[in-house]
């Protein structure tokens, strides 16, 4: 079954030709490590891992425009909670990447995610940078693992995403894995590790995937994990939309966040 449209302008042909997901390398130059440090050091608090493992995050909504990347000003996004029943429907600030960063860190990888999917000019892209980590003392008494991102077999409410791993250490589990369906009997690929400097594209309104939980391999170093996210398109974002092109919806969630705020999300 084809999963597009006969195109009839370039901007239809948007990831087409592409599979429905794709690990690879990913376009870093040599500036992994730089990369790599910034995710360490530079990263503002996210509330919502209070009910997971610990993750710092820093966000940026980005506009393409003639292969020049711009910035937006707004610091926060909205997801809506028909994508996640757990974080959606409230407005979630984080500290925002600065253009210095952006420029020079991460604008190849974007111009990367541009290319891969065939993007068109102007297209807005959510991105975000975020670490897990975990320290000895934070460990549970059972060493059980523990939620990467508080969610199962999910999808992020966009059309086309890019999951690219910066840094990976010490580690167990946190295996990425596709799906066909949200209850995960129709798994699409093995479960896999993502390493630095890899990068998995995906189709994220025509699948489903999943990260598994994690704790560290030696319970008494610690354990970090770095991930870059991208997102297309991003708009909706801005204000918690539907995307009427993303219909894949969610499990439901023991813990609504959007609860505790006294909020729903009816857009």
């Amino acid at each position: 079954m084809s999963l597009c449209q006969a195109p009839t302008s370039p901007s239809t042909d948007i990831g087409c030709k592409k599979p429905l997901f794709e690990f690879t390398d990913a376009i870093l130059g040599d500036k992994l490590a730089e990369i790599r440090e910034y995710a360490l050091t530079k990263l503002g608090c996210d509330n919502s891992s209070a009910h997971f493992i610990h993750r710092t995050k820093n966000i940026a909504f980005v506009v393409i425009s003639n292969n020049n990347v711009f910035s937006l000003e707004q610091n926060f996004f909205v997801q809506h909670d028909g994508y996640n029943d757990f974080s959606g429907g409230i407005k979630r600030e984080y500290t925002k990447i600065q253009d210095s960063d952006l420029q020079y860190l991460f604008k190849s990888s974007i111009l990367a995610f541009k290319e891969y999917y065939n993007l068109p000019d102007n297209a807005m892209i959510l991105l975000q940078v975020q670490t897990s980590s975990m320290a000895p003392e934070d460990l549970p008494e059972d060493l059980h693992e523990m939620s990467i991102t508080g969610q199962g077999i999910h999808t992020d409410g966009a059309n086309l995403a890019a999951l690219l791993c910066i840094d990976r250490q010490n580690v167990k589990g946190a295996l990425n894995t596709f799906h066909r369906n949200l209850h995960g009997s129709q798994p699409m690929c093995k479960p896999t590790v993502l390493e630095p400097g890899k990068v998995a594209y995906f189709k994220d309104n025509s699948l489903y995937h999943h990260v598994s939980k994690a704790v560290p391999d030696d319970p008494s170093s610690s354990m970090t994990r770095s991930i870059l996210l991208m997102h297309y398109p991003a708009e909706m974002y801005l204000v918690g939309a539907k995307n009427d092109s993303n219909d894949k919806g969610t499990h439901v969630s023991a813990v609504k966040m959007r609860a505790s705020c006294g909020l729903h999300n009816d857009g």
